[in-house]
């Protein structure tokens, strides 16, 4: 839903708890954008981990935590690490919610902290407007080249977290198991 639609419903929610003029506010919203498209994400690549994989480590003696840790959650790495870009970009970028919730300058955000101070009536201060949108800028930068390694890579993979347990599964599932991040063609293509 868009954040227009959404902004008085919370707005009276959050008067109710006594959390406007508060970092928690926004605490409590972003999550409202954020968690369901995550879900959605996750709920898909959890799905395409090979339900052999979890029964072949059950079979070999792994523990329901072993199996989480060590095929569950490598097998979603990409998954992780998409929700997670997704989830900073949207709460970093986030200027209609921080603008209405939060009314003080000792408390804003970057985004509306640097838009409040910079503009005053008509006047636009545009040396200091700009280095604070590069300043802004810089953290999303950041997170992406580092997570952008692990996102690309797929993380790990199912195919190499399965050599952990000595597991010989073969997996062909129409594709070859050419979908899975790391995995090993047990015989060569045609």
């Amino acid at each position: 839903m868009p954040e227009t639609l959404l902004f008085i419903p919370l707005f009276k929610v959050l008067a109710a708890l006594g959390l406007l003029n508060s970092l928690g506010a926004l605490v409590v919203v972003f999550p409202t954008l954020s968690v369901p498209f995550c879900t959605w994400i996750l709920i898909g690549y959890f799905g395409s981990i090979p339900r052999e994989l979890d029964e072949a480590a059950y079979i070999d003696g792994a523990s329901h935590l072993q199996m989480l840790l060590r095929i569950f959650i490598p097998g979603a790495m990409p998954g992780i690490v998409a929700a997670t870009m997704f989830s900073f970009t949207v709460s970093w970028a986030g200027f209609l919610y921080p603008l209405a919730f939060i009314f003080s300058r000792d408390s804003a955000v970057l985004t509306t902290g640097v838009v409040g101070s910079l503009i005053t009536g008509d006047v636009i201060y545009w040396g200091g407007l700009m280095a604070g949108a590069l300043v802004a800028a810089l953290p999303p930068i950041v997170v992406y080249v580092f997570l952008e390694g692990s996102a690309a890579a797929g993380g790990g993979g199912v195919g190499e977290c399965s050599a952990d347990w000595g597991l010989s599964l073969t997996l062909e599932q129409g594709t070859g198991g050419a979908w899975l991040p790391g995995y090993r063609h047990s015989r060569a293509r045609a």
